[in-house]
């Protein structure tokens, strides 16, 4: 027998190109009698009679359509399609988590190419003002150890004189999402030296 998975055929006109184009399952009992479409070369090949298939409907939008074919006249029940398009389903779901990974992905590996191996100062709080986590640009300018930073609160190695405005800043960006608070202070070097340095307090 040919096996025609795998195979990439055209798909204009045919029962794929149909189903993506009206967005609902197709049914063909007997490909002799069908009409709407042009069945694919697959259909001959594997002496296919009749035929189901239903969108893969991503998140985006139907992507692709699944397809199952039977070598007799088959009329293909409710509960056929309702299984082949929980199938298409769930393959739909695989597919946009694979994409929202891949996304992350790449976001991640820029954030990491930013924190890394630019000059600016990136630190993560957390609701309470606790440091989550300093870029190692950051913890260069301070003079410390990130690890030595992180479970510390910001105010710590902030001068005294501008924590109300470094406070003000933060709780201002933390009430709005879209919301960016540039701020001035002086900070404490590990070594107790003070530095002025200018930020922007934003929510993620």
């Amino acid at each position: 027998d040919v096996n025609p998975v795998g195979r990439v055929i055209a798909a204009e006109g045919s029962i794929a190109d149909f189903v993506m184009k009206n967005g609902e399952p197709v049914v063909t009992p007997d490909f002799e009698q069908e009409n709407r479409y042009t069945p694919p070369p697959a259909v001959q090949e594997v002496a296919a009679r009749s035929a189901a298939a239903v969108p893969v409907q991503g998140r985006l939008g139907p992507f692709g359509s699944l397809v199952v074919m039977n070598r007799t006249p088959t009329h293909f029940e409710e509960e056929d399609v309702a299984f082949l398009q929980t199938a298409a389903n769930v393959l739909a779901a695989a597919v946009d988590r694979a994409a929202d990974s891949s996304a992350l992905r790449r976001q991640q590996e820029l954030f990491r190419a930013i924190t890394e191996y630019g000059r600016e100062m990136v630190m993560i709080l957390n609701g309470t003002g606790i440091l989550t986590y300093v870029s190692p640009s950051g913890s260069r300018m301070l003079g410390a150890d990130p690890l030595s930073l992180v479970g510390t609160p910001l105010v710590s190695v902030v001068h005294e004189e501008d924590r109300d405005r470094v406070t003000t800043a933060l709780a201002d960006a933390a009430r709005d999402a879209n919301a960016m608070r540039p701020f001035a202070t002086r900070a404490r070097k590990a070594n107790g030296e003070w530095i002025h340095v200018a930020g922007t307090a934003y929510k993620i």
